[in-house]
């Protein structure tokens, strides 16, 4: 008997308990996108009203416009990673706001338009973060306003 037969019949049976010890092993990790804890929305403000407060109607007065801009601003958090990009419709999701101006930063995101006189708008935000998960728009806030020029 040769050292190289003698060698692989020792290695053989280690190598098939590994084999199946790595099989019952749940490796997760290196599938993109697919880790627990998507990311989601924590606040959403329309022109500094916070919707947690409200039942997602309301009107927007002139008043609460800054410069004649409103802001829409939300804040949200991601459990696995960074939140990469905030996504903003003003029409239901039928449209979405250009990401290059949707400000970014620290967990928040914020944008500011200048509103149509007496225009519905149907505000929905999804974040996505830097692992690929999107955030479920079944749990997202979603605001419907109209902008009225008087007070």
């Amino acid at each position: 008997m040769s050292i190289r037969s003698s060698c692989l019949r020792r290695a053989l049976p280690m190598f098939a308990l590994l084999l199946a010890a790595a099989s019952t092993a749940h490796a997760g990790w290196w599938i993109f996108g697919k880790a627990k804890g998507r990311p989601e929305m924590t606040r959403l403000y329309v022109g500094g009203i916070d919707l947690s407060q409200s039942d997602g109607k309301m009107a927007v007065y002139r008043n609460q416009l800054k410069e004649n801009s409103l802001e829409i601003k939300g804040f949200f958090r991601s459990p696995q990673s960074t939140v990469a990009e905030a996504k903003l419709s003003l029409d239901g999701g039928r449209s979405w706001v250009e990401k290059e101006k949707i400000a970014l930063a620290n967990d928040s995101f914020s944008y500011s338009f200048e509103p149509k006189p007496e225009q519905e708008y149907d505000v929905r935000v999804s974040v996505l973060d830097t692992k690929g998960q999107e955030s479920d728009s079944g749990d997202l806030p979603r605001a419907v306003f109209v902008y009225h020029e008087k007070s």
